[in-house]
């Protein structure tokens, strides 16, 4: 009798855990149709810049609903087994301190990687990066590979005429090594990653030495913009110019302007 009784409050609490399983999968459900179901993500705990290696301890998790989740493209790394890819890839972008982690902002482990700067620079020669916004870069269109041709521009004060702009290039034909950090070609990243490469803030170029220091000092006190050109174009209407004929052709200009100046002048009898 006693073992009957044993046996059917066994299977009497079985039947209430499969109701309070039910209950809890339907109410699961319902939050999920709602996009209220909380999912795990990950995001930073201190600022970690570009270039360094993302690590467990830069981590740590929160929970966001879905709808959030959703609303952010889907972008966020989102548990445990999906961040071990992540762990020990190049930050592409500075990920700031409390910020949720973006797929776009790390090397891809899906991806090829990154090429050594060390293999990408020719012997003899330099890499340097150049600060550009939106037009300044060709409005997100270069990548890594292209070639372009840079140009400064200059204001300097010409006595008798006030403020004077004179633009020229000084460096051409130059290989893009990277975009920000990307060294790789269009062809060869995730959509995502294509996504990203058209919001670059810097170029390196691969220069010669007197190239690098031209550029470094046109950069304190001139606008640089680079101008695309096909790789396979060598034509050069002018030879390639550095301070000093920069310089030269501004007191050509001011000799000029002067001779005019001397011209409007009312002759005395």
């Amino acid at each position: 009798m006693k073992n009957k009784m044993a046996l059917l409050l066994a299977v009497i609490l079985g039947i209430f855990a499969m109701f309070a399983v039910l209950l809890t999968l339907k109410k699961k459900e319902a939050l999920l149709k709602q996009g209220v179901m909380p999912i795990r993500v990950a995001l930073a705990v201190d600022n970690v810049p570009a270039g360094k290696e993302l690590k467990l301890d830069h981590i740590q998790w929160a929970e966001v609903p879905k709808a959030i989740y959703e609303s952010m493209g889907g972008e966020l790394i989102s548990g445990e087994k999906e961040l071990e890819k992540y762990l020990g890839k190049k930050v592409l972008r500075e990920i700031k301190s409390g910020e949720y982690l973006f797929r776009y902002k790390l090397t891809n482990p899906d991806e090829v990687e990154t090429k050594d700067l060390n293999d990408m620079v020719s012997r003899g020669m330099r890499a340097i990066s150049i600060g550009v916004d939106f037009p300044q870069g060709v409005s997100g269109l270069l990548k890594p590979g292209y070639h372009v041709d840079v140009l400064a521009s200059f204001e300097i004060e010409i006595k008798g005429f006030g403020k004077y702009e004179v633009t020229a290039t000084i460096v051409r034909d130059r290989e893009i090594l990277a975009i920000d950090s990307y060294t790789q070609v269009e062809s060869e990243l995730s959509p995502r990653r294509r996504r990203a490469l058209s919001e670059y803030s810097s170029v390196t170029l691969m220069v010669r030495p007197e190239e690098a220091e031209l550029l470094a000092h046109a950069h304190q006190f001139g606008n640089l913009h680079l101008a695309f050109r096909r790789k396979r174009d060598k034509i050069r209407s002018t030879p390639a110019v550095d301070v000093y004929s920069i310089v030269g052709r501004t007191n050509l200009r001011i000799k000029q302007l002067e001779q005019v100046k001397m011209m409007l002048q009312p002759k005395t009898e």
